[in-house]
């Protein structure tokens, strides 16, 4: 789908295990809400570290872990452990694909 010359599709959970071992990089997660899905796991990795960034593309709806994120949530609940947010929430709202965005 895209033509970059750094860009590696993670396919497979291992694939994606390894991305939490890198000390730099970009993570392109399509998992709408935050809800569920490896997004989880690199959260898990990295929300707590100051000079990561989290873009959201997107509506998410009340009572998700992407709305609470929008919203300044300090501690998220990741398989019973709770994590504090460090890295930088960003928010492109306008990139929505629901139809009253």
């Amino acid at each position: 789908m895209f033509n970059l010359p750094n860009l590696h599709m993670s396919e497979t959970t291992q694939s994606s295990m390894k991305i939490n071992k890198m000390s730099s990089g970009a993570i392109i997660a399509g998992s709408g809400m935050c809800t569920g899905g490896r997004i989880k796991h690199h959260f898990k990795h990295n929300i707590w570290c100051q000079n990561a960034h989290v873009i959201i593309g997107g509506f998410q709806a009340r009572g998700t872990l992407g709305q609470a994120l929008i919203e300044g949530c300090q501690h998220v609940n990741l398989w019973g452990e709770k994590v504090h947010v460090e890295a930088n929430i960003h928010n492109l709202s306008g990139f929505s694909a629901h139809a009253d965005q």
